[in-house]
């Protein structure tokens, strides 16, 4: 089963048994806010275009936030479990972010 939440601006599902990075993103609106502000100061600082890779992306927690606002980057959101990865794609068609591979 799904769960969902809204973090970062986002609709995000996951499941519903999810004691990390669902549950953070429920119960406080975001996942790993210090690293997601680094990752940001370094794509800004890279220019208006250009190319990021997730590797381990569970359901997009950290790709599909980063990638608001920065269509003229690409985005590769890499998770090689199944499932997860299905979540992943369905969170980043659901919010619009068709630049996220």
């Amino acid at each position: 089963m799904l769960d969902v939440t809204r973090a970062f601006g986002l609709n995000l599902l996951f499941p519903e048994r999810d004691e990390v990075i669902g549950k953070a993103l429920k119960d406080h609106g975001e996942f790993a806010p210090a690293e997601l502000a680094f990752i940001a100061e370094h794509l800004n600082k890279a220019g208006r275009e250009g190319a990021f890779i997730d590797v381990g992306a569970n359901i997009g927690a950290i790709s599909l936030p980063l990638s608001r606002g920065r269509e003229s980057w690409r985005f590769i959101a890499v998770e090689a479990h199944r499932g997860l990865a299905q979540i992943l794609s369905t969170n980043a068609f659901g919010n619009g972010l068709y630049h996220v591979e």
